[in-house]
C-alpha cells in the first residue's frame, strides 16, 4: 500500500511546462514508522489524533495532515491542531465569506481583475499579449492562432517575458524568459534552459488554447534580488472586511530558490516565511513540507540571511492589500500577491478562493482563531440578511413593483 504525496520537486522530463504539480507514490508503512518518530508516540496515537482531524471543524486529509507535519509535537507544541483546515473545509468558507457568487468572476479572472484595479490606480502589471485560438480578433495584442503566437515570441523587444494560463493557479503553466534566439528558434528561460520554440507553441495551444496571458517580466526590488536573484518574490497578504472594513488577518513571505522561477512554496527548494505583521520583519521559514520541512536560516543560493530580514516597501505591500481590498468590499476574503519593487509595490493577483495551507504553513497554526470563527460568524448573519433581501425584491418584482401587503393597490 503507498500513500500519493506531493513531490519535492518537478521531474525533468523536457517538457516545455508543468501543467500539473507531479505526485510521488511512498509507502504507507514508511511514512508512518518516521511520523510516528517525530510524534512520540504509537500507531494507535497517531491514528486517533489524525481521526479527530479530519472529523473536527478544519475536515483535514490525510495527505494534509501530513503536508502540514501536524504529527510533529515539537514544531504544533501548545497549538489547537483542531484550528487547522484541509481543502474540505476551505471551500466552505469561501463559500461563506464570499457569498456574493456574482462578483466572483471578476476576481477570478485575470484581465478583468487587472483592468479593475488598474482602473482604481494600483500598480499591475502591463498584459503585453493573449494567446487564444478559440476566439476574439486578431491584433496586436490578441494572438489568435500558433502563427500570431510564434511571430511574437521571435520578437526580442518582447523579452524579458512571463507567461501564464488566463485561468490558472499556483503558477502552473508558467514560463519565465530572458529571450529568444531567432537562430536556433529557442526560448532562453530564466536559469539558462533552452527551450525548442516549437515545443512551447505546441504545448500552449495544446493546454491553454482558451487563453494565455503574456506580460512583461518585473524585477524586484533591489534587497530582494541581492536575497534570491532576479525573480519575482511575492507577499500573500489575507485580508478580511468587517462592518466595511478591511483588515490584514495573515501575512507570509513566497521565496523562490533553486532552480525555480516562480515563487510557489509547493515547487522543491522554495521558501515561506513568518511574518511580523507590524513590521514585515522574518520571524521563522521553511522549506519543504511534511517529513521533509526544514527551516532554513539563510537563504541556499545567496547566503543571505532570511531571519531578521524585512520585506522591502512592507507599509506599500499591506496598503495596497488594504486599499484593494475596498474595491471589492462584497468579497470579504481575498488573498493578495503583491510583489515589492523599487519604489512601491505591485499587485500580482488577487484569490477570491485564498489557500490557507500557506498561512498555516508560516505560522505554525491553524486559521479557525477567535478573530477569523467571529468574521465567518458575522459573514453568516451577512448572507441570511442578504437572502431575505433578495426574496423580497423578487416578490415585489412578481407583483410589478407593488407591495400589496402595505396598503400600495393598482390603479383601476
Amino acid at each position: 500500500m503507498s500513500v500519493a504525496m506531493d513531490s519535492e520537486g518537478l521531474s525533468k522530463t523536457g517538457a516545455a511546462l508543468d501543467v500539473a504539480r507531479p505526485k510521488q507514490a511512498a509507502s504507507l508503512a514508511d511514512v508512518m514508522r518516521q511520523m510516528t518518530v517525530a510524534a512520540g508516540t504509537g500507531y494507535g496515537g497517531l491514528i486517533r489524533e489524525f481521526a479527530r482531524l479530519a472529523l473536527g471543524p478544519g475536515r483535514l486529509g490525510f495527505d494534509e495532515y501530513v503536508t502540514l507535519g501536524l504529527f510533529d509535537r515539537k514544531r504544533y507544541a501548545g497549538a489547537d491542531k483542531r484550528a487547522f483546515v484541509g481543502l474540505t473545509a476551505s471551500r466552505k468558507i469561501w463559500t461563506q465569506a464570499n457569498f456574493r457568487l456574482d462578483l466572483l468572476g471578476i476576481a477570478a479572472n485575470k484581465i478583468a481583475s487587472s483592468a479593475l484595479f488598474g482602473t482604481y490606480g494600483f500598480p499591475t502589471i502591463p498584459i503585453l499579449a493573449l494567446y487564444s485560438d478559440r476566439a476574439g480578433k486578431a491584433s496586436e495584442r490578441m494572438l489568435a492562432g500558433s502563427d500570431a503566437l510564434r511571430a511574437f515570441l521571435l520578437d526580442p523587444t518582447h523579452y524579458p517575458l512571463f507567461g501564464k494560463p488566463m485561468g490558472g493557479t499556483q503558477s502552473l503553466g508558467s514560463a519565465s524568459f530572458d529571450g529568444v534566439d531567432g537562430a536556433t528558434r529557442e526560448l532562453i528561460a530564466y536559469g539558462g534552459r533552452r527551450i525548442p520554440l516549437e515545443s512551447f507553441v505546441a504545448e500552449v495551444s495544446r493546454h491553454y488554447a482558451d487563453g494565455y496571458l503574456f506580460q512583461r517580466r518585473v524585477s524586484p526590488h533591489r534587497d530582494i534580488q541581492a536575497l534570491c536573484g532576479d525573480r519575482l518574490s511575492t507577499v500573500r497578504v489575507i485580508t478580511v472586511v468587517r462592518a466595511g472594513v478591511p483588515k490584514v488577518l495573515r501575512a507570509c513571505w513566497k521565496i523562490p530558490a533553486g532552480d525555480n522561477a516562480a515563487d510557489n512554496f509547493w515547487r522543491a527548494g522554495n521558501i515561506l516565511a513568518r511574518l511580523d505583521l507590524e513590521t514585515g520583519r522574518v520571524i521563522a521559514a521553511v522549506r519543504g513540507t511534511g517529513l521533509g520541512l526544514s527551516e532554513p536560516t539563510h537563504h541556499p543560493d545567496s547566503g543571505a540571511p532570511i531571519l531578521g530580514a524585512a520585506v522591502p516597501n512592507w507599509r506599500a505591500v499591506t496598503e495596497t492589500a488594504l486599499g484593494a481590498a475596498k474595491v471589492l468590499p462584497d468579497l470579504a476574503l481575498i488573498g493578495w500577491d503583491i510583489a515589492p519593487v523599487d519604489g512601491g509595490a505591485l499587485l500580482v493577483e488577487c484569490n477570491q478562493a485564498p489557500d490557507f495551507i500557506l498561512p498555516q504553513m508560516a505560522d505554525a497554526r491553524g486559521i479557525l482563531d477567535d478573530e477569523f470563527n467571529a468574521f465567518l460568524a458575522e459573514r453568516k448573519a451577512l448572507a441570511k440578511a442578504e437572502t431575505r433581501a433578495a426574496k423580497s425584491r423578487l416578490k415585489r418584482d412578481a407583483l410589478g413593483g407593488f407591495d400589496l401587503g402595505s396598503g400600495d393597490r393598482p390603479e383601476a
